[in-house]
């Protein structure tokens, strides 16, 4: 484990860092030529081979579907547990490469995140900082790594959306975190702008004060998106986990759990991150992978948020969040964050609800009686909340009101959203597959991704108003 001034990091094991850049430095210019200028896959597996791994480019291959995004699809049958990549650790990029770059020195004297590390080091090692110049082009040594990498118009993680599109959420409560979340992004990065990134090395090809907000949020978006949870061994061998940016896997896509047919793990020796199928693929079949050992799970509302897309599995992922999160501009709002607070009520200022965990214990239905009581009442020099109610009245009764003012958030009918996601998604098969990332295209793509959460969203708060309707009694145990 390596400590700097507070900051934990974990390397990757197996070589040094500064030794793991020298060697990703002798092979960068050598994975490059006039076929891998064509095929990133290709240069891909000359690079991973040159640092002792493989990409199987005759069982898979890239391709690009203007709806999902670029994904790996199989190139003829595949059996099951075949191993197609195996992707050395030495490959893959961790914050700990920005800690030994030129920029090392000022990111430990400043605060940044370690989402903000890895967006400015990916925008350092885009713009060929700190390299050496190879026929006069200054490249990254993951240069071909860097070439697979989705650029702003392929991705749609709310943070992303302009204002217009953030519009076709009204209803969601996706909406209000998006638009905070952008606030909260959009102050990090001009802070920064004033203490930290004017003090990193410039150079022509290199000149910080092209870093835009733009960049800045892409490399957010990257980190959010992309980071694998990667298991490696420290240096006295004891399992750690990294969060890594990870060539070939990153490519995979994700679907619900029942379509998943491949998986990525570290080898028992760990010195590769290997991806290989779970069963039999047939010729032209995509391969899917689970994200994270939570992503099964993961409701619409947080994969349209932090990954871009929505899945349509029906109640396996129909998810809602209801809840009023304290406006910026309510003048109690401190005193309200403090009582919740007190009281351990904050829940992320929401409840999810979902399916699975509407049973919820009974203790989880008093907290909501109780913060409704914190965020919607008059705030008097004498309020004191009634902290946990014991009336289970109250409780359900606040819920169901709380689900019914989230319905009528919504701007449209519910029985017209199935027509008007038909009509969008007619049009962008028509206009949109052969450049799905024009403006028109990306807005199409967006509102459709904003209709299928609200279909999502309405369709459970509908369902579970009716079962509290029906005075259904939730369990009794407690938390």
């Amino acid at each position: 484990m390596a400590i700097q001034q507070g900051r934990l990091r974990l390397r990757l094991g197996l070589l040094p860092v500064l030794a793991l850049v020298l060697l990703l430095a002798t092979t960068a210019a050598t994975a490059d030529d006039s076929d891998n200028q064509v095929n990133p896959l290709a240069a891909i597996d000359v690079w991973l081979g040159r640092l002792g791994g493989r990409l199987d480019t005759s069982l898979v291959e890239l391709r690009s579907d203007g709806d999902r995004g670029r994904g790996l699809v199989a190139k003829q049958a595949i059996p099951p547990k075949t191993v197609f990549a195996r992707i050395p650790l030495t490959a893959l990029i961790n914050i700990e490469h920005a800690m030994v770059s030129d920029l090392g020195p000022v990111i430990d004297a400043s605060d940044l995140s370690d989402q903000e590390i890895m967006s400015v080091f990916l925008w350092h090692q885009l713009h060929g900082c700190g390299q050496v110049e190879d026929g006069g082009v200054a490249e990254s040594n993951w240069q071909p790594f860097l070439d697979t990498l989705p650029d702003r118009q392929e991705m749609h993680l709310t943070m992303l959306w302009t204002p217009e599109q953030l519009a076709h959420l009204d209803g969601s409560l996706l909406r209000d975190f998006s638009e905070r979340r952008i606030q909260v992004l959009e102050a990090s990065f001009k802070r920064h702008q004033q203490s930290t990134f004017g003090k990193f090395p410039s150079a022509e090809s290199c000149d910080w004060t092209k870093f835009t907000l733009e960049d800045f949020l892409w490399g957010m978006a990257i980190g959010w998106s992309r980071t694998h949870a990667v298991r490696v061994r420290d240096g006295e061998g004891a399992w750690q986990t990294a969060n890594c940016l990870v060539p070939v896997a990153d490519l995979l896509n994700t679907d619900i759990a029942s379509k998943v047919n491949a998986e990525c793990y570290t080898n028992d020796e760990s010195t590769h991150f290997e991806c290989r199928t779970r069963h039999q693929l047939a010729q032209s079949e995509e391969l899917l992978a689970q994200y994270n050992a939570d992503s099964a799970s993961i409701d619409n509302h947080h994969l349209l948020m932090d990954y871009g897309f929505v899945l349509n599995d029906d109640s396996a992922r129909r998810a809602a969040t209801i809840g009023r999160p304290i406006p910026l501009d309510d003048p109690d709002r401190a005193k309200r964050l403090s009582v919740l607070k007190q009281h351990k009520m904050q829940m992320g200022m929401s409840l999810p609800l979902s399916f699975t965990d509407f049973e919820l214990p009974l203790t989880y239905y008093r907290i909501l009686c109780a913060r409704s009581q914190v965020l919607n009442s008059k705030w008097t020099p004498s309020f004191k909340p009634t902290i946990l109610p014991e009336e289970e009245t109250c409780a359900r009764d606040h819920l169901r009101v709380a689900m019914l003012e989230q319905l009528g958030r919504f701007p449209t009918k519910q029985a017209s959203e199935p027509i008007a996601l038909a009509q969008i998604q007619a049009a962008f098969a028509e206009n949109c597959k052969t450049n799905p990332t024009n403006a028109k295209c990306i807005s199409l793509h967006r509102q459709a991704l904003a209709i299928q959460l609200r279909i999502s969203e309405r369709g459970l708060l509908s369902d579970l108003v009716q079962r509290l309707t029906q005075k259904e009694t939730p369990s009794k145990t407690e938390l």
